[in-house]
């Protein structure tokens, strides 16, 4: 599906369990400032499994001043064509040369974390410090108002992210959580 669209920048997210906080101009404003043609969500936990990537890039992300280290899938935006070639790029790298054989190894995000630990293709970035999309697992938040609109404010980082993911939830309770959050803060 990627593949047919013709936008310059794409931003996708997997599920009813995200809300967005922000207009075009300030994502696109935001995704700009990492100056990069893909920029990944984050979470807490991150994929079972690969215990060494996971440990690398909770390194990685406490030496960047983050807060969630583990890459999410969840919501990602890119230029469509880096974002194509980073894609089938980790899966060229790392599908047959997992760290870990042992481990069911067959999905992108697996993929990319490995990409991201250990290199060896093309550089992308993970929203470590919440910038761009504010992972509610294990979340340090408050709702604040700006410019008329609630906002999310991550006290750990003082950033005001555009969107919010209840992520890993495949029922509703999570899009009502984040619901009543934003309506009682």
């Amino acid at each position: 599906l990627i593949e047919q669209r013709r936008e310059e920048t794409i931003l996708c997210v997997d599920c009813m369990d995200v809300a967005f906080l922000a207009g075009e101009a300030e994502i696109l404003e935001k995704f700009e400032s990492f100056g990069s043609g893909l920029v990944v969500s984050t979470e807490s936990d991150g994929i079972a499994g690969l215990q060494e990537t996971k440990v690398k890039l909770h390194q990685m992300c406490i030496a960047a001043g983050g807060y969630h280290p583990q890459l999410n899938i969840g919501a990602w935006i890119g230029k469509r064509e880096y974002a194509l070639h980073v894609f089938k790029e980790a899966e060229r790298i790392w599908r047959y040369h997992p760290v870990d054989p042992t481990y069911n190894y067959d999905v992108l995000p697996q993929w990319l974390m490995e990409m991201k630990a250990w290199g060896g293709g093309p550089e992308f970035e993970l929203d470590w410090k919440d910038v761009l999309f504010q992972s509610m697992n294990k979340a340090a938040t408050e709702v604040i108002v700006v410019d008329g609109r609630k906002r999310i404010h991550n006290l750990a980082t003082g950033t005001l992210p555009v969107l919010l993911h209840y992520n890993g939830d495949k029922t509703y309770s999570a899009h009502r959580e984040m619901v009543r959050y934003l309506l009682e803060g």
